[in-house]
């Protein structure tokens, strides 16, 4: 009677799991978290999270690239992604991996550094300051080269 109570219950959490990931990617700490706050036991959620790992359907290097993707329209800056990754507990080489693939240093501090400029573009145009924008960006996680690139950009538009 136990056992099919445990494998009734294992089922029921599984699908839950599935469906979690069908909304969209997770990490893997995410899924956990999110069946540990519906009732799952700590070790089944740990099994239920390496069964989706072994089956395909949860990818921690899938959902990096994903955010990573995602990052240019939410205006996220490196040390933002960095932060968010390690927070829903990506390992910190898939980052580093990720951000190094196919450009350079140079072209990737450049694309972060036009991201940059861009919302500081949008912050101007909203009648910021140039401390507040300073603050806005840093806020977003660029850091303190990217955002002065970014101001030094904006200040000889203007000057021009």
């Amino acid at each position: 009677m136990a056992d099919s109570w445990a494998r009734e219950e294992e089922r029921s959490f599984l699908e839950r799991a599935l469906r979690i990931l069908t909304v969209r990617e997770h990490s893997g700490q995410e899924l956990r978290q999110k069946l540990l706050a519906k009732g799952c036991s700590p070790l089944l959620a740990d099994h239920l999270v390496e069964r989706c790992r072994e089956w395909g359907y949860l990818d921690d290097r899938r959902y990096a690239e994903r955010l990573l993707a995602s990052a240019a329209s939410r205006g996220w800056g490196p040390k933002r992604l960095e932060a968010e990754l390690r927070a829903k507990g990506v390992e910190p080489g898939i980052w580093e991996e990720l951000s190094a693939q196919g450009r350079s240093r140079e072209e990737e501090e450049a694309e972060f550094r036009e991201r940059a400029l861009a919302l500081a573009q949008r912050q101007q145009s909203k009648g910021r300051s140039l401390p507040s924008i300073y603050r806005f960006l840093a806020a977003r996680g660029f850091t303190p080269s990217q955002i002065r690139g970014a101001l030094e950009a904006l200040a000889s538009e203007f000057d021009s």
